[in-house]
């Protein structure tokens, strides 16, 4: 919010194509109260966190990711590609004892 933008000089920005529920998890997550995020609001903060270019959501999506039991191995690693969350990645990974077994996902 503090780069070069054309929006800069506005007290209102207009978001389009983002959905106020989803962008409030957001900020909740990186405001200094720091709302914990979960398995229903990771993915949207991941996606926002990314639109947005907010590292700090990245990382606690991360994190919540790592202890997360609901989502599947091949979930969180698609996750991981998608959001390159490099610690997630190499935990997936790690739960798989051959190449065979990797080169097997349909991720």
């Amino acid at each position: 919010f503090f780069g070069e933008y054309d929006e800069k000089d506005k007290d209102e920005i207009e978001l389009k194509e983002v959905v106020f529920e989803e962008f409030i998890n957001l900020l909740l997550v990186i405001c200094p109260t720091r709302a914990k995020i979960t398995d229903s609001t990771v993915r949207q903060v991941l996606a926002l966190g990314d639109r947005f270019q907010i590292e700090n959501a990245r990382v606690e999506a991360e994190a919540h990711l790592l202890s997360a039991t609901k989502f599947s191995t091949v979930e969180k690693l698609a996750l991981a590609d998608q959001y390159r969350l490099v610690k997630l990645r190499d935990n997936c990974l790690q739960t798989y004892s051959t190449t065979r077994e990797i080169t097997a996902l349909d991720v």
